[in-house]
């Protein structure tokens, strides 16, 4: 007779694998609605953008407002099908991903010249620290600069007009360490364990008027679990919340 243990084993084993693929059920769902809403919602962008030109001397403001909205809620649904696309590649690629080894600096500057825009036309202060010299971290190409605009984003988004946000990147104990915080709405501490959760918005968030998929912590979840890191968020409600991310660093790779 077979033990109780090998009997549990199999069970387990099982309800693994229908977990698997109830997952890749959602995965392959996420795609299929992706590619079929993506088009139509470009295409309606595009008449929407049309009508406004040519109606811009002749309609009622109301009617050109009513318009405008109607741009912006589709360019609402046109993130939330980029942000859906991006987390079904993930999941499809998990474990396959084609690593390489990647400077930091040169993989954030970028997006950072951007975000640095982005703040100062909304009135915020912001600072951007990096050390001069980052050792490589092997990586697919895109997750650092896909995590760091994730969360600057949201830390811009996030932040009224007045306060501050805060890049910081730099190596500390055989970890790159990310670290993005803001003196923005915070967030309460009985949503703290739901962050990442897909589709998930806090209240405050909801209410602040900020347009969000309620997706891009869990695409920045995913990478650094990918990347076998550590996510940790502290916040405070009207405070303002700071997200540090710990990416592990082989220890025989050389700086930059």
């Amino acid at each position: 007779m077979r033990s109780e243990l090998a009997v549990r084993a199999e069970e387990l084993e099982r309800s693994n694998s229908a977990l698997r693929e109830l997952d890749e059920a959602k995965t392959q769902h996420y795609k299929k609605i992706s590619h079929e809403l993506k088009a139509p919602l470009a295409a309606q962008k595009t008449l929407l953008n049309a009508s406004l030109i040519e109606l811009d001397a002749v309609a009622p403001d109301a009617t050109l407002a009513r318009i405008r909205r109607a741009i912006e809620r589709g360019d609402e649904m046109l993130a939330l099908v980029g942000d859906l696309m991006v987390l079904a590649k993930m999941r499809a690629l998990s474990g396959r991903q084609a690593l390489e080894w990647v400077d930091p600096i040169a993989s954030v500057r970028p997006l950072l010249d951007d975000e640095e825009l982005r703040a100062r036309e909304k009135g915020l202060s912001s600072r951007f620290e990096m050390s001069e010299k980052l050792p490589r971290i092997r990586s697919e190409p895109r997750a650092l600069a896909m995590i760091a605009g994730n969360l600057m984003s949201n830390a811009i988004k996030y932040t009224p007009s007045g306060g501050e946000v805060r890049f910081t990147l730099k190596s500390e104990n055989d970890h790159l360490v990310l670290e993005v915080a803001d003196s923005g709405i915070g967030i309460a501490s009985e949503d703290l364990n739901r962050i990442g959760q897909e589709f998930f918005r806090t209240r405050q968030a909801r209410d602040s008027g900020a347009t969000g998929t309620g997706l891009g912590l869990t695409i920045v979840k995913s990478l650094v679990e990918g990347m076998e890191g550590d996510l940790h968020i502290e916040s405070t409600l009207n405070e303002g919340t700071t997200v540090t991310v710990r990416l592990p660093l082989s220890p025989s790779v050389a700086l930059n």
